[in-house]
């Protein structure tokens, strides 16, 4: 009997465990995570499961399809209440209201330890609609057997690349400077902002006002190609950094892992941008900040979710110190600046990552951006190919007709 009783109740506790955690809140969160990324973050899913009594359900989207796949499935109510992504899109979504706004659940001490320029990067038109998670930008790495002290201004790379010990190094010659995507908007970024440009000048300014800091900061692209291999990639830039045949490279933290086994490298923010006086090969005071491209990945709230106030609890959650620290012990640059790696080892990449990020400029969020990707390619092939041809001619085309979507035949005639 006691048996009986035993046993009925053990059943009966245990379908009332299963009732209660069914009736506990469902948040659906979509990503593109894959490999130890993807590991990661159902560690930390599971365990804020735990915290907060909720179900959580992921589901991982190749990066490729991911965009699109949002914008299709949640005006039908089957998307996710969260997702992570790069920052970039956010105009997309605004502008397709797919998003929403968190500010009013933000309070003042929230985002305290936050790296500025990412609490930027989530903000459009005064409204914040993101909780950053990790960041990724451009720095300088550099052979610290060849090179032992980082260039503070691209004039000194330059010089330290011309150096006849480089230059006639047998029996292959030391090349100065790699950059694998020379003609990408995302790689050129460092030399427009250094010469007073945006991106967003394409599609706020005139043609005519937006295309002069391209054109300088091209032809300043132009005159590094002296100390560049002649034919650059993303694999032969970094097997020529690994042969020492390649004192810098631009690149981001994902180089890191292509230099696995490789020891003779450091970091450093990218270099600031110098003109010299041609009479006296001086260098000018007042060199400009070279700032690059600041992707931040962060989690967003769908305007469709039914669930907006568990939801958001979780996307805090997910962003507070306990999981940043988790993040950071694996390698992540993580936008909260209150924690450190515990490998000591990692103390100084992520301090000059820090560093960098502090003077990056945030992806355009505008939704125009992405037809200004194609024309500037374009138009930086051609000039790094030595065209005869004037590719400004091109470039101007392009962007009267692509991002401001204006009869191209008006202009083309004053260029005559």
């Amino acid at each position: 009997m006691y048996r009986l009783i035993g046993l009925l109740l053990t059943s009966f506790l245990l379908c009332s465990a299963d009732f209660l955690y069914s009736a506990s809140p469902s948040i659906r969160i979509w990503h593109a995570y894959r490999g130890e990324e993807k590991d990661l973050l159902e560690e930390i899913v599971h365990q804020v499961e735990q915290d907060l009594k909720v179900q959580i359900t992921l589901l991982s989207l190749p990066y490729q399809v991911f965009s699109n796949k949002l914008q299709a499935s949640i005006p039908k109510g089957n998307g996710p209440d969260l997702w992570i992504f790069a920052h970039d899109r956010i105009g997309d979504w605004v502008e397709d209201e797919l998003i929403e706004p968190i500010g009013y659940w933000i309070k003042q001490d929230d985002l305290e330890s936050t790296l500025a320029s990412s609490v930027s990067a989530m903000t459009d038109h005064g409204n914040l609609y993101g909780l950053p998670i990790s960041y990724k930008t451009l720095v300088l790495y550099y052979n610290h057997e060849l090179v032992p002290n980082a260039p503070q201004t691209m004039h000194e790379l330059m010089e330290i690349a011309q150096q006849p010990r480089f230059r006639e190094a047998k029996p292959n010659q030391i090349q100065g400077l790699g950059i694998p995507e020379a003609d990408s908007l995302y790689f050129h970024a460092p030399w427009l902002h250094a010469f007073h440009g945006s991106s967003l000048d394409f599609i706020n300014l005139p043609v005519e006002q937006s295309i002069k800091p391209m054109q300088e900061s091209a032809l300043y692209l132009k005159s590094l190609l002296s100390i560049m291999p002649k034919e650059m990639n993303s694999a032969l830039v970094t097997e020529l950094f690994k042969r020492e045949e390649l004192l810098f490279v631009v690149n981001g933290p994902w180089f890191k892992g292509d230099l696995i086994g490789f020891d003779h490298w450091a970091i450093t923010p990218l270099p600031r941008v110098s003109q010299t006086d041609e009479q006296s090969n001086a260098e000018q005071s007042n060199p400009l900040n070279a700032s690059p491209f600041l992707t931040v990945e962060g989690l967003f709230l769908s305007a469709y979710s039914h669930q907006k106030e568990i939801a958001f609890q979780v996307m805090k959650a997910m962003t507070s110190q306990k999981y940043q620290q988790m993040r950071i012990d694996r390698g992540v640059l993580v936008v909260d600046q209150s924690v450190q790696p515990k490998n000591e080892k990692m103390v100084n990449w992520f301090k000059i990552f820090q560093s960098a990020a502090q003077t990056a400029i945030p992806m355009p969020t505008h939704p125009k951006m992405k037809a200004v990707w194609t024309p500037v390619k374009k138009y930086l092939s051609q000039v790094i190919d030595g065209s005869n041809q004037d590719p400004i001619l091109l470039l101007k085309k392009e962007i009267s007709e692509q991002v401001l979507q204006k009869s191209s035949f008006p202009l083309l005639e004053n260029l005559k």
